[in-house]
């Protein structure tokens, strides 16, 4: 039994929790670095990373890698493991994509 099914019984909950939490992080990440560059707290210059669009293709497929493997499995460390590392790299990903936008 999946351990994530007794409180969440649907597994359209599970997708909806699993993209809740990426999309909360990726919200306050870049929110945060927005709050930054226009306090004068962090550089407003565009940071382009060479190799960024792969870069950032590749961290969307890790997310969707780990929402498959999040939705599969049964083991409550597993389904842990599988949202912090959704939530690291949906925070690297909103860095690097707020960043690029500059004066």
């Amino acid at each position: 039994m999946h351990v994530f099914s007794i409180r969440y019984k649907t597994e359209e909950r599970l997708c909806l929790l699993y993209v809740s939490c990426r999309g909360n992080s990726f919200t306050n990440i870049s929110a945060s670095c927005i709050f930054l560059m226009f306090t004068g707290l962090l550089k407003s210059d565009s940071l382009l990373l060479p190799g960024r669009h792969p870069m950032n293709l590749a961290m969307l497929l890790g997310n969707v890698g780990a929402m498959s493997m999040f939705l599969k499995s049964g083991d409550y460390n597993t389904g842990m493991a599988m949202l912090g590392t959704t939530t690291a790299l949906s925070s690297i990903m909103g860095i690097t994509l707020t960043m690029a936008i500059g004066e």
